[in-house]
Protein backbone atom coordinates (compact mmCIF):
# COMPACT_ATOMS: atom_id res chain seq x y z
CA UNK A 1 0.00 0.00 0.00
CA UNK A 2 0.90 3.78 -0.67
CA UNK A 3 -0.40 7.29 -0.12
CA UNK A 4 0.28 9.68 -2.43
CA UNK A 5 2.28 12.61 -1.36
CA UNK A 6 3.12 16.00 -2.50
CA UNK A 7 5.65 18.68 -2.06
CA UNK A 8 6.93 21.99 -3.56
CA UNK A 9 10.12 22.56 -5.33
CA UNK A 10 12.51 25.51 -5.01
CA UNK A 11 10.27 27.00 -8.01
CA UNK A 12 6.81 26.27 -6.25
CA UNK A 13 6.35 23.84 -8.54
CA UNK A 14 4.30 20.54 -7.19
CA UNK A 15 6.20 17.30 -6.96
CA UNK A 16 3.83 14.49 -7.10
CA UNK A 17 5.11 10.90 -5.29
CA UNK A 18 4.08 8.04 -3.54
CA UNK A 19 5.36 6.76 0.14
CA UNK A 20 5.79 3.07 1.08
CA UNK A 21 5.54 2.75 4.37
CA UNK A 22 6.86 -0.21 6.68
CA UNK A 23 4.44 -1.94 8.89
CA UNK A 24 5.74 -0.68 11.96
CA UNK A 25 5.83 2.55 10.49
CA UNK A 26 9.75 3.22 11.75
CA UNK A 27 11.87 6.12 10.23
CA UNK A 28 14.95 4.06 10.43
CA UNK A 29 15.57 3.56 6.47
CA UNK A 30 14.08 4.80 3.76
CA UNK A 31 15.01 4.84 -0.13
CA UNK A 32 14.06 7.50 -2.40
CA UNK A 33 13.54 6.19 -6.37
CA UNK A 34 14.42 8.46 -9.14
CA UNK A 35 12.89 7.92 -12.73
CA UNK A 36 14.90 8.44 -15.73
CA UNK A 37 14.47 10.90 -18.79
CA UNK A 38 11.01 10.85 -20.55
CA UNK A 39 9.57 8.53 -17.76
CA UNK A 40 7.71 8.81 -14.79
CA UNK A 41 7.17 6.60 -11.18
CA UNK A 42 4.78 4.14 -12.05
CA UNK A 43 6.32 3.59 -15.65
CA UNK A 44 5.30 0.14 -16.46
CA UNK A 45 4.86 -0.59 -12.67
CA UNK A 46 8.88 -1.66 -11.93
CA UNK A 47 9.39 1.40 -9.24
CA UNK A 48 6.24 -0.01 -7.72
CA UNK A 49 7.25 -3.54 -7.61
CA UNK A 50 10.61 -2.48 -6.15
CA UNK A 51 9.00 -0.40 -3.32
CA UNK A 52 6.93 -3.24 -2.49
CA UNK A 53 10.05 -5.54 -2.28
CA UNK A 54 11.85 -3.10 0.07
CA UNK A 55 8.96 -2.57 2.65
CA UNK A 56 8.30 -6.53 2.82
CA UNK A 57 12.11 -5.86 3.93
CA UNK A 58 11.54 -2.65 6.70
CA UNK A 59 12.59 -0.08 4.26
CA UNK A 60 10.41 2.91 3.56
CA UNK A 61 10.56 3.99 0.22
CA UNK A 62 9.50 7.51 -1.85
CA UNK A 63 8.89 7.71 -5.01
CA UNK A 64 8.32 10.96 -7.03
CA UNK A 65 7.60 12.05 -10.53
CA UNK A 66 10.33 15.02 -11.45
CA UNK A 67 8.49 18.11 -13.02
CA UNK A 68 7.58 18.05 -16.55
CA UNK A 69 6.93 14.12 -16.00
CA UNK A 70 3.65 12.39 -14.74
CA UNK A 71 1.62 13.27 -11.89
CA UNK A 72 3.71 16.30 -11.35
CA UNK A 73 3.94 20.13 -12.63
CA UNK A 74 4.57 20.87 -16.21
CA UNK A 75 8.13 21.84 -16.50
CA UNK A 76 10.73 22.00 -19.00
CA UNK A 77 12.68 19.19 -18.36
CA UNK A 78 16.85 19.34 -17.94
CA UNK A 79 19.53 17.70 -15.65
CA UNK A 80 19.54 20.91 -13.73
CA UNK A 81 15.84 20.70 -12.99
CA UNK A 82 15.84 16.76 -11.81
CA UNK A 83 18.83 17.96 -9.54
CA UNK A 84 16.90 20.70 -8.11
CA UNK A 85 13.44 18.42 -7.80
CA UNK A 86 15.81 15.92 -5.89
CA UNK A 87 17.57 17.67 -3.48
CA UNK A 88 14.10 19.63 -2.61
CA UNK A 89 12.95 15.48 -2.32
CA UNK A 90 15.59 14.76 0.04
CA UNK A 91 15.35 17.85 2.02
CA UNK A 92 11.85 16.63 2.77
CA UNK A 93 12.78 13.18 3.81
CA UNK A 94 15.30 14.51 5.74
CA UNK A 95 12.48 16.70 7.56
CA UNK A 96 10.30 13.89 8.42
CA UNK A 97 13.32 12.10 10.28
CA UNK A 98 14.75 8.94 8.53
CA UNK A 99 17.87 8.28 9.53
CA UNK A 100 19.23 6.12 6.92
CA UNK A 101 18.93 7.23 3.34
CA UNK A 102 19.41 5.74 -0.05
CA UNK A 103 18.52 6.55 -3.49
CA UNK A 104 18.32 4.36 -6.52
CA UNK A 105 18.60 6.21 -10.05
CA UNK A 106 17.55 5.11 -13.10
CA UNK A 107 18.94 6.37 -16.68
CA UNK A 108 18.94 10.15 -16.05
CA UNK A 109 18.09 9.41 -12.25
CA UNK A 110 21.49 8.18 -11.72
CA UNK A 111 23.66 11.30 -13.13
CA UNK A 112 21.11 13.60 -10.90
CA UNK A 113 21.20 11.09 -8.31
CA UNK A 114 25.27 11.47 -8.31
CA UNK A 115 24.74 15.40 -8.05
CA UNK A 116 23.56 15.53 -5.10
CA UNK A 117 25.14 16.11 -1.68
CA UNK A 118 26.11 12.31 -0.75
CA UNK A 119 27.49 12.59 2.73
CA UNK A 120 24.40 13.05 3.64
CA UNK A 121 23.34 9.62 2.34
CA UNK A 122 23.90 6.17 2.99
CA UNK A 123 24.18 4.46 -0.22
CA UNK A 124 23.27 4.62 -3.87
CA UNK A 125 21.69 2.35 -6.65
CA UNK A 126 22.32 3.10 -10.43
CA UNK A 127 20.74 1.66 -12.52
CA UNK A 128 21.98 1.57 -16.33
CA UNK A 129 22.75 5.80 -15.35
CA UNK A 130 23.89 8.00 -16.94
CA UNK A 131 27.69 9.02 -15.75
CA UNK A 132 29.32 10.21 -19.29
CA UNK A 133 29.17 12.46 -22.24
CA UNK A 134 26.25 11.67 -24.41
CA UNK A 135 27.23 8.91 -27.39
CA UNK A 136 24.52 10.20 -30.04
CA UNK A 137 23.72 13.64 -31.35
CA UNK A 138 20.04 15.29 -30.18
CA UNK A 139 19.39 14.77 -34.13
CA UNK A 140 19.86 11.56 -34.50
CA UNK A 141 17.19 10.80 -31.57
CA UNK A 142 14.71 13.54 -32.24
CA UNK A 143 15.23 14.58 -35.98
CA UNK A 144 16.32 18.36 -37.27
CA UNK A 145 12.99 19.63 -37.51
CA UNK A 146 12.79 19.08 -33.56
CA UNK A 147 15.67 20.10 -32.67
CA UNK A 148 15.47 23.49 -34.81
CA UNK A 149 12.48 24.05 -32.85
CA UNK A 150 13.96 23.88 -29.29
CA UNK A 151 17.23 25.99 -30.25
CA UNK A 152 14.18 28.59 -31.70
CA UNK A 153 12.02 28.43 -28.45
CA UNK A 154 14.68 27.41 -26.09
CA UNK A 155 12.81 23.58 -25.53
CA UNK A 156 10.95 21.21 -27.89
CA UNK A 157 8.04 19.53 -26.91
CA UNK A 158 7.79 15.77 -27.39
CA UNK A 159 5.37 12.89 -27.40
CA UNK A 160 6.35 9.46 -26.77
CA UNK A 161 5.18 6.32 -28.17
CA UNK A 162 2.45 6.20 -25.37
CA UNK A 163 1.20 9.96 -26.43
CA UNK A 164 3.13 11.28 -23.08
CA UNK A 165 4.25 14.84 -23.89
CA UNK A 166 7.52 16.27 -22.43
CA UNK A 167 8.89 19.80 -22.82
CA UNK A 168 13.05 19.12 -23.12
CA UNK A 169 14.68 22.50 -22.17
CA UNK A 170 17.40 23.50 -24.44
CA UNK A 171 19.89 23.10 -21.63
CA UNK A 172 19.63 19.46 -21.86
CA UNK A 173 21.41 19.36 -25.08
CA UNK A 174 24.10 21.25 -24.01
CA UNK A 175 23.90 19.56 -19.65
CA UNK A 176 24.27 16.26 -21.64
CA UNK A 177 27.25 16.64 -23.75
CA UNK A 178 28.66 17.88 -20.99
CA UNK A 179 28.37 15.31 -18.28
CA UNK A 180 32.22 15.07 -16.78
CA UNK A 181 32.13 11.44 -15.71
CA UNK A 182 35.63 11.35 -14.22
CA UNK A 183 34.88 14.19 -12.15
CA UNK A 184 31.10 12.81 -10.74
CA UNK A 185 32.62 9.26 -9.80
CA UNK A 186 35.73 10.29 -8.20
CA UNK A 187 33.15 12.35 -6.12
CA UNK A 188 31.57 9.76 -4.82
CA UNK A 189 32.14 9.33 -1.13
CA UNK A 190 29.57 6.56 -0.01
CA UNK A 191 28.35 2.96 -0.98
CA UNK A 192 27.60 2.80 -4.53
CA UNK A 193 26.50 0.06 -6.74
CA UNK A 194 26.15 0.19 -10.56
CA UNK A 195 23.56 -2.37 -12.52
CA UNK A 196 23.87 -2.22 -16.51
CA UNK A 197 22.93 -4.56 -19.02
CA UNK A 198 25.30 -5.71 -22.48
CA UNK A 199 22.33 -4.96 -24.31
CA UNK A 200 21.53 -1.52 -23.61
CA UNK A 201 21.22 0.60 -27.06
CA UNK A 202 20.56 3.60 -25.02
CA UNK A 203 23.60 3.91 -22.97
CA UNK A 204 26.53 1.89 -23.35
CA UNK A 205 27.31 -0.89 -20.82
CA UNK A 206 30.88 0.33 -21.09
CA UNK A 207 30.15 3.58 -19.42
CA UNK A 208 29.40 1.59 -15.98
CA UNK A 209 32.39 -0.29 -16.02
CA UNK A 210 34.77 2.62 -16.40
CA UNK A 211 32.66 4.48 -14.12
CA UNK A 212 33.07 1.54 -11.37
CA UNK A 213 36.78 1.90 -12.30
CA UNK A 214 36.92 5.73 -11.49
CA UNK A 215 35.49 5.20 -7.68
CA UNK A 216 37.59 5.37 -5.03
CA UNK A 217 34.84 4.38 -1.96
CA UNK A 218 35.96 0.64 -0.61
CA UNK A 219 32.44 -0.35 -1.09
CA UNK A 220 31.42 -0.62 -4.29
CA UNK A 221 30.31 -3.02 -6.81
CA UNK A 222 28.55 -3.55 -10.02
CA UNK A 223 26.85 -6.02 -11.86
CA UNK A 224 27.10 -5.77 -15.89
CA UNK A 225 24.02 -8.47 -16.70
CA UNK A 226 24.52 -10.35 -20.15
CA UNK A 227 21.53 -9.78 -22.36
CA UNK A 228 19.95 -7.16 -20.60
CA UNK A 229 18.36 -3.74 -21.94
CA UNK A 230 18.34 -0.34 -20.78
CA UNK A 231 14.96 -0.59 -19.25
CA UNK A 232 16.87 -3.54 -16.72
CA UNK A 233 13.01 -5.46 -17.11
CA UNK A 234 13.28 -8.16 -18.86
CA UNK A 235 14.23 -10.13 -16.01
CA UNK A 236 12.65 -7.30 -13.60
CA UNK A 237 12.73 -9.96 -10.75
CA UNK A 238 17.01 -10.76 -10.89
CA UNK A 239 17.10 -6.51 -11.23
CA UNK A 240 15.03 -6.01 -8.02
CA UNK A 241 16.39 -8.68 -6.00
CA UNK A 242 19.99 -7.08 -6.77
CA UNK A 243 18.79 -3.57 -5.58
CA UNK A 244 16.53 -4.76 -2.24
CA UNK A 245 19.71 -6.84 -1.25
CA UNK A 246 22.10 -4.03 -2.00
CA UNK A 247 19.95 -1.78 0.31
CA UNK A 248 19.81 -4.22 2.71
CA UNK A 249 23.35 -4.71 3.50
CA UNK A 250 24.53 -0.85 3.12
CA UNK A 251 21.37 1.02 4.81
Amino acid sequence: MSEVVEIKNLLGKTLVGDFYCTSDKNKNKVVVLVHGFMSERKRKGKFVELANLLVEKNINVFSFDLSGSGDSDSEQISISSGIMDVRCILSYVRYQGYQNIGVCGHSLGGVITLNQSLEKLKSICLLAPVTDKISYLFEDRFGKEKVDEMHRNGFMRVTDKNDRVYDISEKMEVERHNVDQKEIMENVNISCYLIHGTKDKVIPFKHSENAFNLLKVENKKIDIIEGENHSLGLNLERTNKLVVNWFVDTL
